[in-house]
């Protein structure tokens, strides 16, 4: 009778209603048994699937990767916390989503194809997703089916890779800038293992040499030893010594080379150690090379008639001084000491006599500064396209002014801090160029971290030599103040939030007396950029642009487009500017160079 009673305890434990037929007390003690032993497998399979349930969720808390699951229609079951910040959304909502409200890659069409992939194999694949917001981000997705309960669900985890993105195609244009300034100074590139004695060059170099590139490729030392001139290979051999061992910064030769055709090239070459073995001995050597057979004809040809010069000078009977660039006295013939009585060194400060030549002077913003370069490059190798334009470029900077000030001075990109390294040469050293430049960092601190940075240190040193470098870290004025607009230009709003910070009425007003006059009912107006770009303005008048932004700072933009802006309108709104963190690196640093813009353009910005 206990069994009996346990029995019926058991059943009322579980809300059961048995009609128990008559039979033994031994018959009923086994039914009990049964069904307790039943209840207790359940209990087991209960607390599996519960603790199943507490590491799914477990999971899904804790993943980075925005982890979501869901039917085969595409409809949201069931998402991490990761994946509702990446798309910006609450769980609530995103459960009342499909997968083709964020995800850029799926339609009506495109749906069934990919559900038959995920059916032969797990699947891994680059898409992009749409925000809430409107922006749109790069994501890598890897997914499969599961199967839950006898039904199917497709698990998804999400990673944002918008910075990897970004970085590879800032990477990807650089090397393509710097292929294209190379290209545009004609110079050749060789790379020589100083263990091996592999050596690797580019099809100008090969050029150089009257040959093709597959004809030298993948060649040892020893052959380029033999289309060198004999009597200058020890010049190669001691440049390398110099540099190696000597602590000389780079490997600095000029050499003469037999071309394909048997005639003599003179070419310059400079190179630099860039990576050494295990065992610390030098390895890869890289370098550029350059023909300067016309230079060294035309070194030839001024020393021949700077002799017959002297010569002239000494023979007649006229007093004859010669002057460098800056009014110093090089040569006095021994009629000039005869007529006049003075020697060489009575004349030294013979400038002091002449009349100065009124000075030409320019001020401008590094930006602008290296967009007109640019351009400069970009026409002359429509008309020169094997030449070389720096030295060129140079000539006309000079001829434009003597005074050179420019603001904002920092280099940021492999092509400026290659073209500002041969540039600057040529204005400070060569041109005698004046130049002021003010800068956020020192001259030990430009092109920190750049690509072989390495090359553009002796151009950081000839900087530091020729510049009286003057810090104003200790100054309390900020100049930026005076003069300003009066009016406020800056507003705020409390529910300042990425992506969905909401400007309160009395802002809006504001901004709307500021924007003034009737915003255009036409179509977008657009402005012409450089290098035949362009940039659309939507709400806009005569004198007032009005932005969002995100349309200035999500966008690729640059300085080129920001300064075109800046030179159509005198004052700009910006709106919804959210609070930049560091993960917002790329749109920071597009803010940044707008504010420049804004500032040297002397537009009204309004925030």
């Amino acid at each position: 009778m206990q069994s009996l009673a346990n029995l019926i305890l058991v059943f009322s434990r579980f809300d059961c209603f048995v009609e128990l037929n008559h039979g033994s007390q031994d018959e009923l003690v086994l039914v009990a048994r049964s069904i307790q032993t039943a209840i207790h497998s359940i209990t087991v399979r209960d607390a599996v699937i519960s603790a199943s349930e507490k590491r799914l969720q477990t999971l899904l808390d804790t993943s980075l990767d925005g982890i979501h699951i869901l039917n085969l229609e595409g409809d949201s079951k069931q998402c991490s916390p990761s994946f509702m910040r990446l798309i910006g959304v609450s769980e609530h909502k995103l459960r009342l989503m499909n997968v083709k409200d964020w995800d850029e890659s799926m339609s009506t069409e495109s749906f069934p194809l990919f559900l038959e992939k995920l059916e032969q194999n797990k699947t891994v694949f680059e898409t992009r997703f749409r925000r809430i917001t409107g922006e749109y981000i790069d994501i890598e997705l890897m997914a499969h089916l599961v199967w839950i309960e006898n039904e199917t669900f497709i698990y998804a985890s999400a990673r944002d890779i918008t910075q990897r993105k970004e970085a590879e195609q800032k990477l990807t244009q650089q090397k393509m800038r710097l292929e294209a300034t190379i290209n545009g100074t004609n110079a050749g590139t060789w790379e020589w293992n100083l263990q091996t004695g592999e050596v690797r060059i580019n099809e100008q170099w090969a050029h150089i040499l009257g040959y093709t590139r597959s004809e030298l490729k993948s060649h040892s030392i020893e052959r380029f030893q033999k289309l060198a001139h004999e009597k200058d290979i020890e010049i190669i051999k001691q440049a390398v010594r110099a540099h190696i061992y000597q602590n000389e910064d780079t490997f600095d030769a000029f050499c003469r080379f037999y071309r394909k055709d048997g005639k003599i090239v003179w070419v310059h070459g400079i190179g630099r150690v860039m990576s050494v073995t295990d065992d610390g001995k030098p390895e890869w050597m890289f370098g550029t090379s350059l023909d300067v057979t016309k230079t060294k004809q035309q070194e030839r040809e001024v020393a021949g008639a700077r002799d017959k010069l002297m010569a002239i000078a000494n023979a007649t009977s006229a007093g004859i001084v010669a002057l460098s660039s800056n009014a110093e006295v090089e040569f006095m013939n021994p009629v000039f000491h005869t007529l006049y009585g003075y020697q060489k060194t009575d004349l030294e400060n013979w400038h002091q006599w002449l009349e100065r030549a009124k000075i030409t002077k320019r001020r401008v913003h590094f930006h602008e500064f290296m967009l007109d370069v640019h351009h400069r490059i970009f026409v002359y190798k429509l008309k020169h396209p094997r030449g070389d334009a720096i030295p060129i470029i140079a000539q006309q900077l000079v001829q434009e002014a003597q005074l050179l000030c420019i603001d904002e001075f920092q280099v940021t990109e492999i092509a400026d801090a290659m073209i500002l390294k041969r540039l600057f040469s040529l204005l400070l050293l060569d041109w005698n160029v004046v130049m002021v430049a003010t800068s956020n960092r020192g001259p030990d601190a430009l092109y920190e971290g750049g690509i072989n940075r390495s090359l553009f240190l002796p151009f950081i040193d000839m900087l530091k030599h020729t510049s009286d470098i003057i810090s104003m870290e200790d100054s309390r004025k900020d100049y930026r103040l005076e003069n300003r607009v009066d009016g406020q230009s800056y507003f705020w709003s409390n529910n300042d939030v990425h992506g969905n910070n909401n400007i309160n009425n009395n802002i809006q007003a504001q901004l709307e007396e500021i924007f003034g006059g009737t915003a255009s009912t036409t179509e977008a107006e657009i402005i012409p950029v450089l290098f035949g770009r362009t940039v659309q303005v939507a709400r806009y008048n005569d004198r007032c642009a009005w932005f969002d932004f995100s349309e200035l700072c999500y966008q690729p933009l640059g300085a080129a487009d920001y300064i075109s802006l800046c030179c159509r309108f005198p004052v700009i709104i910006m709106d919804r500017v959210p609070q930049l963190t560091a993960n917002y690196l790329n749109e920071a640093q597009r803010f940044v160079t707008f504010i420049d813009a804004c500032y040297e353009s002397r537009t009204r910005l309004v925030l």
